[in-house]
């Protein structure tokens, strides 16, 4: 091989590696523009639910605004009077049930999720992203029975809690995940404390292709509002 040869080649892998390098940058760049427009619009929405949450449910629900990691919402063990479980029970009281459609409903019918990602709306879109709003539903017991006993009791009241939600509303299953921890996250100290029977409601945001927290399309990276036409 001749010495023009030899460096010919030199500098065909020099192109190259600075082609890779300059599209590795890139790449960078943009992962990291769309991660901080992310994490930016989920502090102010989170915060802005938070208000709205606080404002119209309930007073006995916990809302704890988490920041980038999102809101979690306690159920309360009971409301004036009325438990959510029963002792050793996994399924919801009936009469508790319109308390966990008001709640369901507040998030439903909040214009915050819209009104905000209208702002970031066009640069998700021309990344070809969209933010998805999604729910982790947690169980949790008192320390009355045993520990594989009371786990697969969170387990179901979570389930339970999850499938009533998305048979009730008009939340998509795909967005729902479900935990139990049993009595291993206690509220109270106290083991057999009623608080401890209850269920979390966790609310955030993931960075996914399509707009589809609820069913039917009912959202779509137009953007729409309940009984908005576009």
């Amino acid at each position: 091989m001749d010495q023009n040869n030899s460096n010919n080649w030199i500098v065909s892998y020099v192109d190259f590696m600075t082609v890779i390098m300059a599209f590795f940058i890139s790449f960078t760049l943009i992962a990291t523009k769309v991660a901080a427009a992310s994490e930016l619009f989920i502090v102010r929405t989170m915060s802005k639910i938070e208000k709205k949450l606080n404002k119209e449910l309930s007073s006995e629900y916990t809302v704890q605004n988490m920041g980038y990691s999102g809101i979690r919402i306690i159920f309360p063990a009971e409301i004036n009077g009325i438990p959510m479980f029963n002792v050793n029970q996994s399924f919801i009281n009936k009469s508790f049930k319109p308390y966990i459609d008001t709640l369901a409903q507040i998030i439903v019918d909040s214009t915050i999720f819209y009104d905000s990602y209208r702002e970031y709306e066009p640069f998700y879109r021309s990344k070809g992203r969209s933010l998805n709003m999604n729910f982790r539903v947690e169980g949790h017991t008192d320390a009355s029975g045993d520990n594989i006993k009371n786990m697969n009791l969170s387990l179901k009241r979570a389930e339970q809690t999850k499938n009533y939600l998305v048979n009730n509303s008009k939340f998509n299953e795909d967005n729902f995940s479900i935990c139990g921890y049993g009595e291993s996250r206690p509220v109270n100290d106290i083991l057999l404390y009623d608080e401890n029977r209850r269920v979390e409601l966790i609310l955030n945001y993931t960075l996914n292709n399509k707009l589809n927290y609820l069913k039917n399309d009912s959202l779509n990276l137009k953007i729409k509002k309940p009984g908005e036409r576009i």
